[in-house]
């Protein structure tokens, strides 16, 4: 069995409740992802689990 190098583990999650809506302005009318914007929503929730890794 091969081991999994470490940039290939899982090492943190996080599960949002609420879908991404137009109302957030987080998708398009064609429901794209507008990726500057979900950065923006979830950036501290990103560092906070970058923090947590160390």
């Amino acid at each position: 069995m091969q081991q999994l190098k470490g940039f290939e583990l899982v090492r943190a999650v996080h599960l949002d409740p609420a879908p991404f809506d137009k109302d957030r302005d987080l998708i398009t009318p064609t429901y794209k992802k507008k990726r500057p914007q979900l950065l923006k929503h979830y950036q501290s929730i990103i560092d906070g689990m970058y923090k947590s890794m160390k």
